[in-house]
């Protein structure tokens, strides 16, 4: 079944990543474009938005979730929030599990 759910180990993962980020922006900074797989709630691109201007795409199957999702992101800051609401596995199959994409004849 989908597991789904606010996983509280990857708080600090989330700000470190966005530290990260942050000193990579310093030196060159350019439109963040944030892409948030699996993205149940938010967490992620909340994170992100509430310190650098962005742009936030969650994708999830639950429209709850999604919904949620939209809600924080932008409440966090994000200046456009897009939702997708699919099976990443399922579309990562339909996109890239074609022979011609596989490089293959």
């Amino acid at each position: 079944g989908q597991k789904t759910g606010l996983f509280l180990d990857q708080v600090d993962n989330a700000f470190t990543a966005a530290e990260f980020v942050s000193r990579g922006l310093a030196r060159h900074p350019a439109p963040l474009r944030m892409l948030d797989l699996f993205c149940y709630v938010g967490l992620w691109s909340s994170v992100f938005a509430s310190r650098f201007p962005c742009e936030a795409t969650g994708l999830d199957r639950s429209e709850n979730a999604l919904e949620r999702y939209r809600r924080n992101a932008s409440g966090a800051g994000a200046s456009a929030v897009h939702t997708v609401q699919d099976d990443f596995f399922q579309s990562l199959s339909a996109h890239f599990g074609t022979p011609e994409l596989r490089g293959q004849q």
